[in-house]
């Protein structure tokens, strides 16, 4: 595989696969409620042949026919370096280059992460979950990574491949740092920002699934953004009525893997002091209380004293 014509653009790095594009038309995006993807983006992820790239209608500023009726190509070129910020919320993925090319020499690259998917469904539910939340009309409480298109891997794995938004941070990296201090003023941020994030979703009507620290990400602007949307589901409903029992069991696993994975380091558990615990207390409640809120009532006065969430023996049943 040869990098020299894309020198410019690229000034190291490590060429991983070029392949020729086309433009993925998955139809409308269906909204969490009316269903996790649609099956005409299920068939186009699983029409991606390896090697080759299917990408968004004007991701890259590039005119739609040079790519289609002509032929581009692409080249990822990983870099390293884009991850250190996300050092601890890795899971297989590769930050880097990618750079699309037509015939007559036009020319476009975006900074991307790339994350492998074994199974085609569950690359769909991600994509159509992070394009519904990134092209929403109103301005949410959470962001999740603007989606870009799909890349077939060599192992024949599928790669979704989603925009990299610079001074993005991981909030793990707080939580895990050598240098993690209970009093200082960085952890109560980061844990401020956690509560913030899980109550938001909760009173729009979602769960997470896996709201581990990891998947959560802070902006150098305070801009705060979600991944890994795989297991988020909206609220069940039945006739219109929301199933309590389900939706209680939900919110407190999203809880517990949050607190959790906030109260875990490489070298064993850390206690967050009481200060701390009550501030997220406070914020979760407020946020869930709030009168448009979409948590049922009798669970958001069962979440007023959520102290017991801290407690490592205490499991949600």
């Amino acid at each position: 595989m040869k990098a020299s014509n894309y020198s410019a653009f690229v000034p190291s790095g490590t060429p991983h696969m070029e392949g020729p594009v086309t433009l993925l038309e998955p139809g409308e995006i269906p909204a969490p409620q009316d269903g996790l993807y649609s099956g005409e983006t299920l068939e186009a992820i699983r029409a991606i042949e390896r090697g080759s790239y299917a990408l968004l209608p004007g991701s890259f500023d590039m005119k739609s026919l040079d790519i289609v009726e002509i032929g581009g190509t692409a080249l990822f070129n990983e870099l390293p370096d884009l991850g250190r910020t996300r050092e601890n919320n890795k899971s297989g993925l590769e930050f880097g280059q990618l750079l699309v090319s037509s015939p007559f020499g036009d020319e476009r690259v975006e900074l991307v992460a790339q994350k492998p998917f074994e199974h085609p469904r569950e690359a769909a539910t991600e994509f159509s979950l992070s394009s519904h939340f990134s092209s929403r009309n109103s301005q949410p409480t959470f962001r999740t990574f603007k989606p870009l298109g799909f890349s077939r891997l060599d192992d024949g794995t599928l790669g979704m491949l989603t925009k990299y938004e610079h001074g993005v941070r991981s909030l793990d990296n707080v939580f895990l740092n050598p240098e993690f201090e209970d009093s200082a003023t960085v952890v109560h941020r980061a844990v401020g920002k956690c509560a913030y994030l899980l109550a938001s979703m909760h009173a729009e009507g979602y769960t997470h699934g896996d709201a581990q620290v990891k998947n959560m990400f802070v902006s150098n602007f305070d801009q705060i953004f979600i991944a890994d949307l795989v297991s988020l589901r909206p609220f069940p409903h039945n006739n219109g009525e929301t199933k309590v029992l389900p939706t209680s069991i939900q919110i407190d696993r999203d809880l517990n893997t949050l607190i959790h994975s906030m109260q875990q380091a490489e070298d064993g558990k850390r206690e967050l002091p009481p200060q701390i615990r009550e501030m997220f207390a406070l914020i979760y409640t407020s946020i869930v209380n709030a009168p448009k809120s979409e948590v049922p009532e009798d669970i958001r006065k069962s979440h007023n004293q959520i102290g017991e969430f801290f407690d490592p023996d205490y499991i949600a049943s």
